[in-house]
């Protein structure tokens, strides 16, 4: 019978992994680890390291292997995410009414805000000499939309 023993300890580097954020996950090769910062024995071999944390950008990167000794520790920047809420056009027939958004005047139409989705808009138009015209809208995800009101003229009353 023939046995190979492999000294696996001289195959191992330590590694420390540090975020500017604690608390960010760790994955080498799609497992996860643990969180930052933390330290580990790991194989010295090419691995794949993914760290995230949730509102912030992901970081993917191949590490390994390394020389004799365990690499210096790791520490990476994760940037927070850009949230890019909708954008909501209000226009209105005839133009430049003045227009209020759950009370907020925004100024004359058109317009554009932008707002979080879910979020329930109260929205009224008001021009002199017309009726004031009102909608609630609720933002839904999609990236750009548009409201139109339009204001009816005051009747003449004799």
């Amino acid at each position: 019978r023939l046995f190979i023993l492999l000294n696996t300890e001289k195959d191992l580097r330590n590694i420390t992994i540090a975020t500017n954020v604690e608390g960010a996950w760790i994955f080498f090769n799609g497992e996860y680890r643990g969180k930052t910062p933390s330290s580990f024995s790991i194989r010295n071999r090419e691995h794949f390291l993914r760290i995230e944390k949730q509102g912030y950008t992901t970081i993917e990167e191949v590490i390994g292997p390394w020389d004799r000794t365990s690499p210096s520790p790791l520490s990476y920047t994760l940037k927070e995410k850009e949230i890019q809420h909708p954008t909501v056009t209000i226009t209105t027939t005839p133009p430049k009414a003045e227009i209020f958004v759950n009370t907020e005047s925004l100024g004359e139409s058109p317009t554009t805000i932008t707002r979080p989705p879910n979020r329930i808009l109260r929205i009224r138009a008001v021009l002199k000499g017309y009726q004031e015209a009102s909608q609630r809208h609720t933002v839904t995800e999609d990236a750009e939309q548009t409201i139109e009101l339009t204001l009816e003229e005051n009747g003449w009353f004799w």
